[in-house]
């Protein structure tokens, strides 16, 4: 996840989705395209130690923040409709997440 934040800010941003959008294959870029930028931020920090709730509460109250989430395990996310996700945490991250708060 931190080489994404560490891309992003190489890049000076987001790209807008209009101009890029997810085709399924490579292609090339277009340097007029890739001087709009959707979205941009002043840097990135991480929320240490990783299992710190508090420290994860106190950085969500003034930002969206990235996680990292076990979701393949179970059925928790497959069936989850709303609200707050009580679920048992696993250890095999493979998806990245938002938390807001």
């Amino acid at each position: 996840m931190e080489a994404s934040w560490t891309m992003h800010s190489n890049n000076g941003g987001l790209d807008n989705e209009n101009d890029y959008p997810y085709l399924g294959n490579d292609d090339t870029c277009d340097k007029d395209k890739m001087k709009s930028k959707a979205v941009s931020t002043d840097g990135y920090e991480n929320v240490l130690p990783s299992d710190d709730e508090k420290a994860l509460q106190k950085a969500v109250a003034h930002q969206p923040a990235s996680v990292a989430i076990e979701a393949s395990n179970g059925m928790a996310l497959q069936f989850y409709q709303s609200g707050v996700l009580t679920g048992g945490c696993g250890a095999a991250l493979d998806h990245g997440a938002v938390v807001v708060g």
